[in-house]
């Protein structure tokens, strides 16, 4: 007898539609709330030491949903920049009424101020490698259940984030395409944990129409095997 075989496109299809079904009824809030801060986190650009690119409101929108879906408690965020994933993420946690959301996030080229204290607990690691932010983690005995990558990752972060994590925690990577960073990082990730993980490709531009988000988005996901589970309906 043959095996079931499912490519990765399947099973990405398949994630997407079931964060995006379960989240609908606040997709318009969640595009409605960015829209009316992207003013204010552009802005910060202006007192950025190193100006780079963010993610856009479809990226926005999807890490909102995954992140209203799995309600983590704990975050690690590698790339803080102006703060528009960590707001995705605290915004969203709120949104689900989860009171105990704490954000740990490091840039490594620069300091800027966020105040997210109405949705979560955050603790800002600026001008600070992932390295570093992971080892200090790891001494204070911090364990997340998700992670948000933005930031092109290291070998030793790679290792130090398997001690950081539960082994049911979710890790998105933005910047899936091509030869972008978040490809190199799921690369190295898979490298250290190649049975861990099921690769999952960002939503595509057909299933976003579907549920009227304009545009494209760049978020992957690695999510653990043993999450999978098999429902009747």
């Amino acid at each position: 007898m043959e095996n079931l075989r499912l490519n990765r496109a399947t099973i990405s299809e398949a994630f997407w539609r079931a964060i995006f079904e379960s989240g609908v009824w606040i997709i318009r809030e969640i595009e409605s709330y960015h829209l009316s801060t992207y003013a204010a986190t552009e802005y910060l650009r202006n007192v950025a030491d190193y100006n780079t690119g963010s993610i856009s409101l479809p990226t926005t929108i999807s890490l909102g949903l995954a992140t209203a879906y799995f309600k983590p408690s704990v975050v690690i965020e590698i790339g803080t920049f102006i703060g528009r994933s960590t707001s995705a993420v605290a915004h969203a946690n709120h949104l689900s009424n989860i009171r105990s959301c704490s954000i740990h996030s490091c840039d490594a080229s620069n300091d800027i101020a966020l105040d997210l204290s109405h949705f979560c607990d955050l603790t800002l690691y600026g001008n600070t490698k992932s390295t570093s932010m992971l080892g200090q983690l790891l001494d204070k005995q911090i364990v997340a259940d998700m992670a948000v990558i933005d930031g092109r990752l290291q070998e030793q972060d790679a290792i130090l984030l398997k001690e950081v994590m539960e082994k049911r925690s979710v890790i998105f990577l933005d910047d899936f395409e091509g030869v972008e960073k978040g490809v190199a990082n799921a690369d190295l990730l898979l490298k250290y944990s190649p049975q861990s993980f099921t690769l999952i490709y960002p939503p595509s531009t057909e299933l976003l129409c579907e549920f009227s988000v304009q545009g494209s988005s760049g978020l992957a996901a690695l999510l653990p095997t043993g999450m999978i589970e098999l429902t009747r309906q």
